[in-house]
């Protein structure tokens, strides 16, 4: 017995194509060359309504129509160089027509046709614009990443939300063909399998092989028996049927064995190649039946066949990501395209550099030069025409406009026209992307001259038509494809940038019919619409996706004229285009940067403001309303300022997944900047709805996060506000949820509000004071109390304490309970604080020019204030104004000595210049006396609410005599504020307190009314 190698591998290849069945989601028809049945599935009747014994030996002219034949023919050759075509048949079902999806490859003399029949209410372009354009954006998106273990993660998760599996994972083989799982996307109930290493053995090279022929393998149900194939009695079984590239295939046994080892019911496999070898898989699991149609199929191939291209370029090395502004001028720059930023009054504010290749002007000869000088006037008219389109409609535009280039000659460009949100509004600027169409447009021309000369088919004299003449040798020197078709649609000419745009030479191209470039993404209705405009118009023009000879498919820009004889019948057809896929991806990559946030990859502030715009238009006359949930993560800057921003942002892309993952599908998750998401919710008919939504974002964040050695428990504020109850438009409905928002956050972490009209008066009321006391600093409007501290052995008068006070021209005098906390909250603290520590110290300057022995004043120092620099601003202030230190004591509270140990270096500047320095409100934070030990302070500073209740309180007593006894261990002066009896002051004297502040002696009073009570207290 011959063992060879060859042998041994012809047989298992014999073994691996040999079909007794196939999957039930399809019928397969296997026809020779002249079309006529030689095997077909035992289900057939389900489609022709015809048993199996029926239909084997019938050619399938006698089930389809001779359009669809040709369709056929035309993929002649087809498993060179992709896997099948997708093509769209009308299929006779007895006196009915159905129109059905096919899979068709052709390989050994035979062609191979799987039929998957349509739902009748299918929407025939629900694939290509919810799936398709999304995926191929996100795709061009993930062509930024250099590092291969994000990208891998990345993908793996992008595949699973696009196909809907439960569970995603890359394999990839190493030069022994063993393989590892590498990167995965799983829902929570899948088990990881994430660094599972298998040996080669696992997979038969066989199996490898044909693997990296047919990129998509399917297994819908793995319990679900197959259908057996039959074929024809007379034929030739030693030829075998070659299943290479079939779609409905059965799984070997032993794969089948693997999924229900693993509790697998359905199954999908994308191929990654590299030069014919297999790289890797992406394997797709799935715990119920899970059916792929043809057309995602040919989705699935497109993605895996991107991610192949991609790899190759893939380095294990980080590269740091741009800011906003300079990643849009990189892809501008890198464009192939004209870019172009307006200002609101129509002058340019940036273009990118091609401008000089383009228009013969330099960049920086058009800075502030209005737009419309460099086009001509049909051109003037098309933009504005574009413009106000623009500012009516909100949505991107695309126009075609005529420049004038610097040596006069005139330039034709494709502009799309949009508004970035910085500047969305009537009367605001713009952004264009012009791609040049010159050459179309002069080939256009020449169609038409060449049509009116009678020069693209002549007529010899007996009046028969000849060989179509064109200007090749122009036709080649374009960089835009030209091909020519007769009135039967075969090719007749092509140039040489259709062949390097396609991959085929002119010889393969000229007899057959151009849909050999078919992708089979577009469907039928679109080739409808087509045909309609030629034949209604004898013009098509817009965008097609087409698929290259190596089955890549790629976007293409152009045009399909049709060209008449004298009496009206068709002569030729002339179709003009471009491969637009590198400003295809120019554009998305510039579209992406602009919309979306780069850090977490969600969508951004503009894109979620234009979603709700476009959303509120759409249900304007709809009963289903929208709502917008505002979130922001609570303790995020405490986090950041801890621990630093890379673990700030390792912490919020953990949260914008999680919040991701939560997402309902009718919402749609954006970040709205630092700590802040909002998520805008479609078709809200039960708000109720809403607090269970909620819910699941706050049981998602709420797991156990391990960031930096430290496990944390995210969770978040939320606003929530409904359209139209709460707004009319996109900002306010925004205005509203944050609103709402604001007010959830002074309630603390975890809390929910809906917007009221109410909370929007009491919001708008803060601000508006805030406003005030703004313009209060600014104007000296402000006035300072000063309320007397005293020595409790000898009655003397130690100093002072400054407090502000705010005489407000309408609400009158007002506490500073009310507005210090505001400032505090709008960071305005630090502005007031200046304010006081510089009013304090001319004060204190002027009662030493005028006598009046007042040794020192006490300010309060905001945390806010304690920064860098804050010590030097100190002694600044002392010299300014001519003061010792030892004039000035500065009160800190406890919680900022909790903020930060560079604290302590800070206060101990102020402390080697002389500058007192006392902990305020002390007993009512948490510091440790270990820490407190090691502070440069100088006084505690007992606070009121210790003080309310004695001598009565034994509680309040204990705390008095410690912290006495505290304080003097450790050589600092005690100070008890808010005494207002003797017989506090008595027993305060009796343990030891050294200094007394409280109306017992004297309230906080205006400079002059002390200066008075001190006069007073000395004739006294």
């Amino acid at each position: 017995m011959d063992m060879s190698p060859q042998k041994h591998a012809d047989s298992e290849k014999k073994r691996l194509q040999k079909t007794e069945s196939i999957q039930p989601q399809g019928v397969l028809l296997v026809l020779d060359s002249q079309l006529f049945i030689q095997y077909c599935s035992e289900n057939v009747d389900e489609l022709l309504q015809l048993p199996y014994t029926a239909v084997l030996g019938r050619n399938v002219d006698e089930f389809t129509n001779t359009a669809d034949i040709e369709q056929i023919h035309s993929l002649k050759g087809l498993g060179d160089w992709r896997s099948f075509g997708l093509l769209n048949l009308r299929i006779r079902q007895g006196d009915n027509w159905l129109n059905c999806n096919a899979a068709v490859s052709y390989d050994n003399h035979r062609w191979l046709v799987e039929l998957e029949l349509q739902a009748q209410n299918e929407d025939q372009n629900a694939l290509f614009g919810q799936l398709f354009i999304p995926t191929r954006a996100l795709l061009w998106q993930l062509n930024r990443e250099q590092d291969l273990h994000s990208y891998t993660h990345k993908v793996a998760e992008l595949v699973r939300q696009v196909t809907g599996y439960d569970r995603v994972m890359m394999y990839q083989f190493d030069h022994n063909s063993d393989g590892e799982v590498i990167a995965e996307s799983r829902s929570t109930q899948m088990n990881s399998c994430l660094g599972n290493r298998f040996p080669a053995s696992d997979i038969l090279a066989q199996t490898q092989a044909l693997r990296s022929q047919n990129l998509t393998w399917v297994t819908a149900n793995r319990k679900c028996a197959t259908v057996p194939v039959h074929g024809a009695p007379d034929i030739d079984t030693d030829q075998p049927l070659d299943m290479t590239y079939s779609a409905y295939r059965s799984l070997p046994l032993v794969d089948l064995e693997h999924l229900g080892s693993l509790g697998v019911a359905a199954a999908l496999t994308i191929s990654l190649t590299q030069n014919g070898r297999l790289w890797g898989l992406l394997m797709c699991h799935h715990n119920t039946p899970k059916n792929v149609t043809l057309r995602e199929r040919k989705l699935y191939e497109f993605i895996g066949r991107t991610i192949s291209i991609k790899l190759p370029d893939l380095q294990r090395n980080e590269q740091p990501l741009l800011q906003s502004e300079q990643d849009f001028r990189r892809l501008a720059e890198l464009s192939n395209d004209m870019t172009v930023r307006l200002q609101g009054d129509g002058t340019i504010s940036y273009v990118s550099s091609i401008v000089k290749s383009l228009l013969g002007h330099t960049v920086e000869s058009l800075q502030g030069t209005p737009f419309t000088l460099l086009l001509n006037d049909e051109g003037v008219d098309a933009f504005e025409r574009g413009q106000q389109a623009l500012e009516q409609a909100g949505v991107t535009q695309k126009i075609a406009l005529k420049f004038r280039h610097t040596d006069r000659h005139s330039v034709w460009v494709e502009a799309t026209m949009w508004q970035p949100e910085s500047s969305a509004g009537p009367g605001q600027g713009v952004v264009l992307s012009a791609h040049d169409v010159s050459q179309r447009q002069k080939y256009q021309r020449l169609i038409e001259e060449l049509n009116q000369h009678n020069s693209l088919q002549q007529q010899d004299q007996d009046g028969n038509d000849q060989q179509p003449v064109t200007s090749q040798t122009f036709l080649d020197q374009t960089s835009e494809a030209v091909v020519i078709a007769g009135a039967d649609g075969r090719i007749q000419s092509v140039n040489r940038s259709f062949c390097e745009i396609t991959g085929y030479t002119s010889q393969e191209a000229i007899g057959r019919n151009p849909s050999i470039l078919q992708s089979g993404i577009h469907t039928a209705h679109f080739y409808e619409s087509l045909w309609r405009s030629l034949s209604e118009k004898g013009r098509w023009k817009g965008e097609i996706w087409n698929s290259r000879k190596n089955g890549e498919v790629y976007p293409q820009l152009g045009s399909i004229s049709i060209i008449r004889n004298n009496d009206g019948s068709i002569r030729n057809y002339v179709a003009v285009f471009s491969d637009v896929s590198k400003a295809k991806e120019a554009e998305n990559n510039l579209f992406f940067a602009q919309n979306h946030d780069l850090l977490t990859g969600l969508p951004n502030r503009q894109y979620c403001l234009d979603k709700v715009r476009h959303v509120i238009a759409e249900k304007a006359q709809a009963v289903p309303g929208v709502a917008v949930v505002f979130l922001d993560i609570d303790r995020f800057k405490l986090l950041n300022d801890a621990q630093g921003h890379h673990t700030g942002d390792r912490f919020l892309q953990a949260v914008a997944q999680r919040l991701a993952e939560a997402c309902p599908k009718n919402g749609l998750l954006c970040r709205w900047g630092a700590d802040e998401f909002v998520l805008v919710l479609e078709q809200v008919t039960n708000r109720d709805g809403i607090a269970v939504i909620v819910q699941t974002l706050f049981n998602a964040l709420a797991k156990p996060l391990k960031l930096a050695g430290h496990e944390l428990i995210p969770s978040a504020c939320v606003g929530i506000s409904f359209y139209p109850e709460d707004a009319a438009d996109a900002q306010g409905l925004m205005q509203a949820a944050e609103t709402a928002l604001y007010l959830a956050k002074e309630r603390g972490p975890s809390s929910i509000e809906l917007f009221t009209p109410l909370l929007a008066e009491r919001l708008q009321r803060k601000f508006e004071v805030a406003s005030e006391l703004r313009r209060a600093i600014r104007n000296d409007e402000l006035t300072l109390n000063y309320q007397p501290q005293i020595d409790c052995k000898t009655a003397e008068l130690l100093g002072v304490e400054a407090l502000v006070r705010w005489q407000h021209p309408v609400n009158g005098l007002m506490s500073p309970v009310t507005f210090i906390p505001l400032a505090e909250e709008l960071g305005l603290i630090g502005l007031l604080g200046d304010w006081v520590l510089d009013k304090a110290m001319v004060q204190m300057a002027r009662w030493r020019d005028q006598g009046h022995p007042v040794p020192q004043v006490a300010v309060n120092i905001a945390p806010q204030q304690l920064v860098p620099g804050f010590a030097d601003h100190v002694r600044d202030l002392l010299a300014k104004h001519q003061l010792p230190a030892s004039m000035l004591e500065l009160e800190i509270t406890e919680g900022a000595l909790e903020r930060d140990d560079r604290i302590i270096g800070l206060l101990q500047a102020l402390r080697d210049m002389g500058v007192l320095l006392a902990i305020d409100d002390f007993g009512t934070g948490y510091s440790s006396l270990a820490h407190i030990k090691h502070l440069p302070v100088t006084c505690l500073k007992i606070d009121k609410v210790f003080i309310d209740d004695l001598p009565d309180d034994a509680y309040d007593v204990a705390i008095i005599r410690t912290v006495s006894a505290l304080g003097h261990s450790l050589g600092f002066r005690v100070l008890a504020e808010g005494v207002e009896t003797e017989e506090q002051f008595l027993f305060l004297v009796e343990q030891g307190i050294d200094t007394i502040q409280g109306y017992y002696f004297g309230k906080p009073m205006e400079a002059s009314t002390l200066e008075q009570w001190i006069i007073d207290r000395d004739k006294g």
